[in-house]
This record gives C-alpha cells, structure tokens and sequence, in this order.
C-alpha cells in the first residue's frame, strides 16, 4: 500500500491538514487549507480516474459485455451502478476529456465539474437546447 509520505507534496499537505482541528484556525487559515484540500482532491480523484479507466479497459462494443465495470465494482467496493457511472467518466477522461483529466490532475477542475463536462457534452450531442426566438435557451420561465 502506499502511503501518504510516498505521495509527494499532496501527501504532505493532506498529513498536515488531517492532523489540524479547523477550528483552531484563523478564517483566512481555514479558507486557505479547504481551497488546498479541494486541489489535493481534485488531483486524488484523477488518479482515481485513470486507475479506473486501467481496470475496466476500453469499452467494448456491446455494453452488456462490460465486465471491466464489474471488476471496477469489486476492487473499488462499489455497486455496478456507481461503478458504471465511475467507469464512464473514466473513460470519458481518457479519451474526449483529457484536457479536463489534465486540468483535475493540477487541481484546477474538481470531480464533480468533470462530472459535469462529460455529462453535458454528452447531453449536447444527441439534444440541443431548444431556443426561443430572442436565441436564449427556453429552459426558464419568464416570471409574471
């Protein structure tokens, strides 16, 4: 197993920070190690990612022969729902989203903006937004 000393600067910090009770921290002190700890997770979760993505392997062609997303599910204690959804995004990250892999990897995207890309991107190709005449999405509704 590795261990947090073995992980470099994101090791040390996260020791450091584990070990500090947040409220004996001044609120400037407090907002800098969350704003730290958020890059240290950003980071954690594109290993994650890419560990992920080795395990399940590329995605087959016919997605109920999946079985990278059982191995997934086993070795990352998940249900096949979470781990379908953690395989997905994995992939998505090493393939059409690398720039965005790269970017939670230096702690400037977090997980769940990833999530979010992938998620609308996906959403973008196969539904368009539907616009109103003025040419701003109609998602809203004008209040009276």
């Amino acid at each position: 197993m590795l261990m947090a000393e073995h992980m470099g600067p994101c090791g040390e910090a996260l020791n450091l920070l584990a070990g500090v009770d947040p409220a004996a921290l001044s609120e400037s002190a407090r907002a800098s190690a969350l704003a730290q700890l958020t890059v240290i997770g950003a980071h954690h979760a594109s290993v994650v990612a890419s560990f992920t993505a080795a395990v399940a392997g590329p995605a087959p062609a016919d997605s109920r022969e999946d079985w990278g997303v059982h191995d997934v599910a086993v070795a990352a204690r998940l249900s096949l729902y979470a781990a379908d959804r953690q395989v997905a995004l994995a992939r998505d990250l090493a393939g059409r989203l690398g720039a965005t892999r790269e970017a939670m990897s230096e702690g400037r995207v977090t997980a769940a903006q990833a999530l979010a890309l992938g998620k609308q991107s996906h959403t973008s190709k196969t539904t368009p937004p539907s616009r109103s005449k003025s040419g701003c999405s109609s998602s809203r509704t004008a209040r009276t």
